[in-house]
C-alpha cells in the first residue's frame, strides 16, 4: 500500500477559529505537516520545509522559482485567497505543478471593506476621530456618496460586488475592464469606459485588478494627474498596482483629497505614506472576516482533496 500524500500548510494562520479545514484533510487520508513558525515562512525556510511534500497550502508568503525548482516531487499548490502574484507561475507551468486558489471565498467581505473605506474617507471619519481623541472638537464637511462618481478599475467578482453596494448609496458607477463583454456591465447598471475616461470621470477610484507585469504601477504619476482635482483613491487589491512615490506627490500637492490603502508593495509597510493625515492605512486585512477566512481555508483544503482523490 502506497504512503498517503504529504501536505504542508505554510499559510499562517490556519484552522485557528474553526478546525474543520484541518479535519477535512486528515479525514481524506492526507498526511498533514505544519511549520514551527508563528509567522509566514521565508523562502529559505520553505525550501527545507517542502522536502518530500506533494501538496502545499499557501497563504501570502513568497513561493519563488528557486524554491520550486528544488522540489521535483511537488505536484500541487492551493492558495488561500485569490491573488497568485506571490507564486512563480512560470516555473510552476514548466514543472507541471498545478496551482489552485479560492476566488469566490472573500468576495463579499472585501467588497464590504472597500465600501467602508469609501465612506470613512469621503466623510472624514478617521481624521475626525483622531482630532477628538486629541481634545479637538473639529467637525469636517465631507463628500456625500449620493451622485458621487465611482470608478472601478477592474470589474471581476469583487468589482461587481462593490458596484452592487455602491448602487444602494446612489453612487454613479463606471468601470474599465476590457476582458468583459458589454452585457456584464449592462446587467450591473454600470457604465463601461476606457482607461483614460475612467480616470477623468472618477471622484473615487477603486482598484480591483490582479497584479502582473502589465498592471504593475498602472496607477502612477500620469494616471493620478488625470483624476479630478480633490478626488479619492482606494486600493484593496494589490500594492504593486500603485506607484507609492507618485501617490506621495499627489497627496502632497492636493491632486488627491485622500486615499485609503489596505495593500502595499512591501509588507509589512513602514514607508513615508504613514505621515499623511489624509490617508487611511490598514494591514492587508480586507479579506479578514472570520467567515471569509473559514471559507478560504475550507476551499483550499477541498482543492487538494479533489486533486489527490
Amino acid at each position: 500500500m502506497s504512503a498517503p500524500p504529504k501536505i504542508l500548510i505554510s499559510a499562517v494562520p490556519f484552522a485557528e477559529s474553526n478546525p474543520s479545514p484541518l479535519s477535512l484533510l486528515q479525514a481524506a487520508g492526507l498526511e498533514v505537516c505544519r511549520h514551527p513558525f508563528a509567522r509566514k515562512p521565508q523562502p529559505e525556510e520553505l525550501l527545507k520545509l517542502l522536502q518530500n511534500i506533494s501538496g502545499l497550502i499557501a497563504g501570502t508568503e513568497s513561493v519563488p522559482g528557486g524554491v520550486l525548482l528544488a522540489q521535483p516531487q511537488l505536484r500541487v499548490i492551493s492558495r488561500i485567497g485569490t491573488g497568485l502574484d506571490n507564486i512563480d507561475l512560470d516555473i510552476c507551468q514548466k514543472l507541471g505543478i498545478t496551482v489552485l486558489n479560492t476566488p469566490d471565498a472573500a468576495t463579499e467581505t472585501v467588497a464590504e471593506y472597500t465600501l467602508g473605506l469609501i465612506i470613512a474617507l469621503c466623510r472624514g471619519l478617521v481624521s475626525s476621530h483622531e482630532a477628538l481623541r486629541a481634545g479637538q472638537w473639529q467637525r469636517c464637511f465631507g463628500r456625500e456618496l449620493q451622485d458621487t462618481r465611482l470608478g472601478l478599475l477592474g470589474f471581476g467578482r469583487i468589482g461587481q460586488a462593490v458596484a452592487r453596494r455602491a448602487k444602494a448609496f446612489g453612487m454613479l458607477t463606471s468601470a474599465h475592464d476590457p476582458d468583459l463583454p458589454a452585457h456584464v456591465f449592462a446587467a450591473a447598471g454600470v457604465r463601461p469606459v476606457n482607461f483614460d475616461e475612467l480616470l477623468r470621470s472618477s471622484d473615487v477610484l477603486s482598484l480591483h485588478l490582479p497584479l502582473h507585469a502589465q498592471t504593475r504601477h498602472i496607477i502612477g504619476q500620469r494616471a493620478l494627474a488625470q483624476l479630478p482635482w480633490g478626488s479619492y483613491l482606494i486600493n484593496t487589491s494589490r500594492g504593486g498596482l500603485l506607484d507609492e512615490s507618485a501617490l506621495c506627490q499627489a497627496l502632497s500637492n492636493g491632486q488627491l483629497a485622500g486615499a485609503a490603502l489596505d495593500v502595499f508593495e512591501q509588507e509589512p509597510y513602514t514607508g513615508p505614506l504613514r505621515k499623511f493625515p489624509n490617508l487611511i492605512l490598514s494591514p492587508h486585512q480586507a479579506a479578514n472576516s472570520e467567515a471569509a477566512r473559514h471559507r478560504m481555508e475550507r476551499q483550499a483544503s477541498e482543492n487538494l482533496i479533489r486533486y489527490f482523490s
